[in-house]
Parts: C-alpha cells; sequence; structure tokens
C-alpha cells in the first residue's frame, strides 16, 4: 500500500491547532483571574445639623459602594436608611427623631463585588424641647422712624439649639411689627408722642423671651442750609461754622488747644480753618458736632441730623508742608466714644489746595454711623492704625458740605 501525505493540509491544521490552542489559553487567562476581596474603605463620618428631631449623617469612600447608615438607641440598632444608588461619597438626612435622646450608628458600604465593611459605632443626642427664648438684642435705644431688627434664639435645658417660631408683641404702643424671615422682625419706633419704653417679646410653647426697647430722641430733621457745615462768609471772606454745630479737639492727653491755634481771631482773618495736630499722642481728632437743639423729641445731650438724603461728603484740604496724612469719619447719634467706627484715609495732601469729595458709602451704615442720625458729621482723626500719630502735621479745611 503506498501512503502519500498532502503537506499543505497538514500545514494547516497544525495552524488550526495552534490558533485554537491561542485563544483557549487567553480565555483561560481572563476565568482565572485573582478575584476583589478587598472591602471600601469609610472615611469623612461626620454627624452634623442636630435638631430635636432631625441630623444629616455625611460619608466618603475609596470605591464606588451602596451605603447603609444603621442607627437606634443602642448599639443593636434596629433601624436603617439606605443610599438610592452606588457612589463615593454622600450624606442621610434622618427625620422623625426622638428629642434629648441618645443614638448610636454607623456606616455599612457595600462594593461591586459585594465586599463589605463597617465603620466603628458612634453616637450623637438630639436636642431637648424648648427651655428658653433670647430675644437679641436684649436692650437698645432707638429713635422715632428707625428700624431695628430683633431675632428669637431657643434653646433646651442644655443650652443647646430648640426649634422656636415664635409670636410676637410690644408693650406701651413703642411701635409695630413687620414678620420677616421666620425668627426675624423689624422694629419701628413710633412718633414723637410716643412712650419713652416698651417691651418686645416673643412667646413660643408657653415660653417667652424680651428685650427692653428705650426711645431716646424724636425723628431727626434734615441739615440747614442744604447740607454746609463749614463755609465762607460774605462779604468779608472769613469762614465760620454755622451755627447749628459745635467743634472740639482733643488728644489722649487732653491736649485741646490746636484748633486754629487756640486763636478767636483767625476765623475772623482768614477763609479756611486751621488744624495744628501736636502729635506725641496715640490719638488725636477734631470733631464737629450737631449741637442740641431744645425742641427735639425726647431730648438728650446727643442730638442728630438726618443726612440720608446726602451721597458725598464735599471739603477742600491743603497741608502746611505737603506730604500730610488724616482720617475722616462720621459718627451716628449711638455710637460710643472709642475709636472704632469706620474711618476714611486721606493720604495724598499737598501744599496746594485740593477738593476732596468722599462717599457716604465709606462710611456703613447701622449702628455706628447711620446717615438718619449723624452726630458727629466730620471728624479729623490722627491714630495708630496705618499712620503715625506722633507726627506733628498741620493742615488747613474749608467748604466742608453734604453735597447730594
Amino acid at each position: 500500500m503506498k501512503i502519500t501525505f498532502d503537506f499543505t493540509k497538514t500545514l494547516a491544521l497544525t495552524a488550526l491547532f495552534m490558533t485554537v490552542v491561542f485563544v483557549n489559553g487567553c480565555h483561560k487567562k481572563d476565568k482565572f483571574a485573582e478575584p476583589d476581596l478587598t472591602p471600601p474603605t469609610l472615611s469623612n463620618i461626620t454627624a452634623s445639623s442636630v435638631t430635636d428631631s432631625t441630623i444629616t449623617i455625611t460619608w466618603s469612600t475609596d470605591e464606588s459602594a451602596l451605603v447603609t447608615v444603621e442607627y437606634g438607641t443602642t448599639t443593636s440598632y434596629g433601624l436603617s436608611e439606605v443610599s438610592t444608588a452606588t457612589g463615593m461619597s454622600g450624606s442621610f438626612g434622618l427625620t422623625g427623631l426622638t428629642p434629648d435622646t441618645t443614638y448610636h450608628y454607623r456606616i455599612k458600604a457595600v462594593d461591586d463585588s459585594g465586599n463589605v465593611t463597617y465603620s466603628a459605632d458612634d453616637s450623637f443626642t438630639t436636642n431637648g424641647p424648648l427651655a428658653t427664648i433670647q430675644v437679641t438684642p436684649t436692650t437698645v435705644d432707638m429713635v422715632t422712624e428707625e428700624v431695628r431688627l430683633f431675632t428669637a434664639t431657643g434653646k433646651d435645658a442644655h443650652g443647646k439649639a430648640a426649634a422656636v417660631v415664635p409670636n410676637w408683641s410690644v408693650t406701651n404702643g413703642i411701635g409695630t411689627l413687620s414678620a420677616s424671615m421666620g425668627l426675624t422682625v423689624a422694629l419701628t419706633a413710633a412718633d414723637a408722642n410716643a412712650a419713652t419704653s416698651g417691651t418686645i417679646t416673643a412667646t413660643y410653647g408657653g415660653i417667652t423671651g424680651s428685650a427692653t426697647v428705650n426711645i431716646t430722641g424724636g425723628f431727626f430733621p434734615a441739615p440747614p442750609e442744604d447740607g454746609a457745615i463749614y463755609k465762607i462768609i460774605t462779604p468779608n471772606a472769613s469762614s465760620e461754622i454755622l451755627a447749628e454745630y459745635y467743634m472740639g479737639v482733643n488728644t489722649l492727653e487732653g491736649e485741646t488747644s490746636w484748633l486754629n491755634d487756640n486763636d478767636p481771631t483767625w476765623t475772623a482773618s482768614h477763609d479756611y480753618m486751621k488744624l495744628a495736630y501736636p502729635g506725641s499722642s496715640s490719638w488725636g481728632a477734631a470733631f464737629i458736632l450737631v449741637k442740641p437743639v431744645e425742641d427735639f423729641a425726647h431730648y438728650t445731650s446727643r442730638n442728630a441730623y438726618n443726612f440720608s438724603a446726602f451721597t458725598k461728603i464735599h471739603l477742600q484740604l491743603k497741608g502746611a508742608a505737603g506730604g500730610e496724612t488724616v482720617k475722616i469719619g462720621v459718627k451716628d447719634f449711638n455710637d460710643p466714644d472709642d475709636g472704632l467706627e469706620k474711618k476714611y484715609t486721606i493720604d495724598t495732601i499737598t501744599n496746594n489746595w485740593q477738593t476732596f469729595e468722599i462717599p457716604l458709602s465709606e462710611f456703613p451704615s447701622g449702628d455706628r454711623s447711620n446717615l438718619k442720625k449723624l452726630y458727629v458729621v466730620l471728624e479729623f482723626v490722627w491714630d495708630s492704625t496705618g499712620m503715625d500719630p506722633q507726627k506733628k502735621e498741620t493742615i488747613y479745611v474749608k467748604d466742608i458740605q453734604y453735597i447730594h
């Protein structure tokens, strides 16, 4: 018998066999890859925004996972919330909690391979029921047509925050209340014939808190002379402070002799004011005040004008040598004499007259510089913040006026 071989077919079969082995080998390699056995790592677990019945719990992981918070009044937990989708961070807002109660909780995370990890046990305590209400501010001085905001803060027996949405009331007809933003109300003092004091009260759940309101002045009128304070008086071209204002000077050491060199003839022979600041002090100030006006309602030692219709302070300055620095400020009816009011620095003074117009927006409105009740309508200040109060300086001033 004659046996022959078809080498072409043999080679083809060999190639096919190698291909099958190669493909099967790759398949076997994928099939036997090592599985993911590492559980996710939890971090940044915090409990915050606690109230008497709610809390927020946040978490992070190092890989995508489905997360559950388990919680309850014991370490057996018993309650749980599951995240709606897998992720690497998130939060749970737990509601319906019992007031003044300690809860235990832990976080469970399951990755895509089914690996599970738990955080250590932790706990939080919900706030208790409302025990006290604090009204802020507790005591306030107001003038007629002034608006102030009052807030009520609830505390539990442990001093922790407690929910409060109070009803508000006032006594003695001192003003009207306007509800705003839940816990905040606006109190508008009544007209000049109202009582001089009264009480504002917040009540919720049988608990009350109160504040005392003192009306210290009536509605303040607009300033005279269309905002002019210090100006040239014709026909002799001298200058003077208008009759409605006082002017004074002082330093920490009590030096008061540096306004016009304390020479009463100065303004009769010059058309500008001279401030010869003596230096060698921690601070010095020259200030122009509103004079007491007897017909202001509920008269006190301080009075004021309403400058709210104006936008700028206009004045002219020059220095004796040039290079001088001074600060400009204003103060309202209630502003304490502590030097902390906002001031505007002028450090471009030369020995030639220059006009400066200072926007009133430089002096924030509110307790310290409310334009509706300015008492110090202009002050010149030397202090230790950003300047050298020990340096002797002389500056000249004229044409002080508030402008629209």
